[in-house]
């Protein structure tokens, strides 16, 4: 299916969804744009969404308390893989450990 410049311009979805008993959140999105940032910045998709002609639609992410930061004032969402970062250099090294 061919977008329209203007479709991809209009309203897309992004929903971050919080549970504050484990301090996961699920972020939701139907900007490419946006998960394609995402991706630069280190967050591999947990699971992409497609339609029935087989285009990705929608990505979700999987993220820590440590992984966003929200400024509700001014309506940003920081992200930060830098934790993301840490702990696969730690699962990292406990595999290389395990193999010695």
């Amino acid at each position: 299916m061919r977008v329209k410049a203007d479709d991809r311009l209009a309203e897309q979805e992004t929903v971050l969804r919080w549970d504050q008993l484990t301090n996961e959140a699920v972020l939701y999105t139907a900007d490419e744009r946006l998960s394609k940032r995402l991706i630069r910045k280190g967050f591999a998709p947990k699971k992409t969404h497609k339609d029935s002609a087989g285009d990705d639609t929608g990505w979700d992410f999987s993220l820590n308390k440590g992984d966003f930061s929200m400024d509700a004032g001014r309506g940003k969402v920081r992200l930060s893989p830098v934790r993301r970062t840490r702990e696969k250099r730690s699962d990292e090294q406990e595999i290389q450990s395990q193999q010695a």
